[in-house]
């Protein structure tokens, strides 16, 4: 029992021991970094093409019953080495976004599964991008008047309204 006690406080003293040492260390060198004159490098930023490089839509579903967890969209980087294809660099920043996904779903013992629309479209009329499904994705919806689209089959709700 008093074993028990003392093997429980000994290993939180060495974790948040460890802890500090580690977060000392990289202030540490961050700090003689800077006294050096090591400052980061800037990075020119390079002209985005919407119509080539469109955003993914990354959905992270609940495996047991099918349900939406999270849904985000994932930007092209706009920061690039000089040569880099810009559709590669896109599908890596995806799978590392997943990876962080899957694992913060295994701390947590979730059980996930990703779904990655890579066919969004922009529509210069609604100022949004549209899902292959349908669905419109855009940070200003309240803000943009409803106008009957093609491919659109439903209305956005806007203030008051019931789903």
């Amino acid at each position: 029992m008093i074993g028990n006690r003392f093997r429980i406080l000994w290993l939180a003293f060495v974790e948040s021991t460890t802890s500090f040492l580690d977060e000392a260390g990289f202030r540490i060198s961050l700090a003689w970094s800077v006294l050096r004159g090591r400052m980061p490098e800037p990075v020119a930023h390079r002209f985005w093409n919407r119509a080539v490089e469109v955003p993914t839509l990354l959905h992270v579903k609940d495996w047991t019953n099918d349900r939406t967890a999270i849904t985000c969209i994932v930007w092209p980087a706009m920061e690039i080495p000089e040569g880099a294809d810009p559709l590669i660099v896109q599908q890596e920043r995806v799978n590392d976004l997943m990876h962080v996904f899957a694992k913060g779903a295994t701390d947590k013992l979730w059980h996930i599964r990703f779904e990655a629309d890579y066919g969004l479209r922009w529509v210069p009329e609604r100022q949004a991008w549209i899902s292959t499904n349908g669905h419109l994705y855009h940070s200003s919806l309240d803000k943009i008047p409803y106008k009957k689209l093609r491919n659109v089959t439903h209305k956005p709700l806007g203030a008051g309204e019931g789903r």
